[in-house]
């Protein structure tokens, strides 16, 4: 009886350490794809006849994300939303979904991102903000640029640059 408890442990610990072992793996690659920087090249929105064009930048760490946006064919002298979305693509509308982040308990942390435009109707900037969520769960997903009035206007899938 002694035997098989000796042999039942040494089992246990031997998956044990090959848990380990794979979970130390599984974080090392994790924490490399977890930070850095995605892109999204900007287009009309679907089903839209928008003129809006540009890139977006999403820089990824610790839980924020700092988006850099250069964006052209906007309304001049106005301010509208810039955000992550659920969807991961811009070739349907009903595929987009809604802002991208966790813990939802916190509520949603892209309500006050905005892009902001000058007499040409172009947007240069950046803004940072919690998302809760990392590079790796943003990759593929949709990055929406949205008019003063809320509509959906603009759209591209974040990528790695």
């Amino acid at each position: 009886m002694q035997s098989f408890r000796l042999t039942r442990s040494l089992m246990a610990i031997s998956v044990f350490g090959v848990a380990l072992a794979t979970s130390g793996i599984a974080r090392a690659d994790d924490t490399v794809a977890t930070s850095g920087d995605l892109e999204a090249a900007i287009g009309a929105y679907p089903g839209t006849q928008s003129k809006v064009n540009g890139n977006v930048e999403a820089e990824f760490e610790d839980g924020y994300v700092k988006i850099e946006y250069d964006l052209t064919g906007l309304e001049p002298n106005a301010n509208g939303g810039l955000h992550i979305h659920s969807g991961t693509s811009c070739k349907d509308a009903e595929k987009v979904g809604g802002h991208y982040y966790a813990p939802k308990a916190d509520g949603d942390y892209w309500k006050n991102a905005n892009w902001v435009s000058d007499s040409k109707g172009e947007a240069h900037g950046s803004f940072q903000l919690i998302s809760g969520l990392n590079r790796k769960d943003n990759l593929g997903h949709a990055v929406v640029v949205h008019a003063s009035n809320g509509s959906r206007i603009g759209c591209g899938i974040l990528e790695k640059e």
